[in-house]
């Protein structure tokens, strides 16, 4: 079994939507040129992610706050893993969001 981190080398892919469920995934890195540039440019980074589900896995610790970064992201599923703490604020500034699916946060 591989248990593994999506490293931020991957969103830098541009896809539009990310269906990451039922692996063994730890954690999300997303790079922090992408993070510092918002979003990057359409050289750098992902502004068209729409769909990211990362739901079933074993990511630990808090909800991702860098998903912010992700202008067009409407639709988020984190649930079933091993999350804990409050839904972070930095989620009201994804303005395109109209589903977020959490749990144990």
């Amino acid at each position: 079994m591989l248990i593994r981190t999506v490293e931020s080398w991957f969103f830098l892919l541009s896809p539009r939507q990310v269906d990451l469920a039922n692996n063994t995934f730890t954690g999300v890195q997303i790079s922090r040129t992408l993070s510092a540039r918002g979003g990057g440019s359409n050289n750098s980074g992902n502004n068209n992610l729409a769909a990211l589900n990362l739901g079933f896995n074993r990511i630990r610790g808090y909800a991702p706050t860098n998903l912010r970064v992700f202008p067009a992201l409407s639709f988020l599923l984190i649930w079933y893993n091993m999350q804990h703490g409050a839904i972070p604020l930095e989620y009201r500034q994804i303005k395109s969001m109209k589903r977020l699916f959490l749990d144990e946060v």
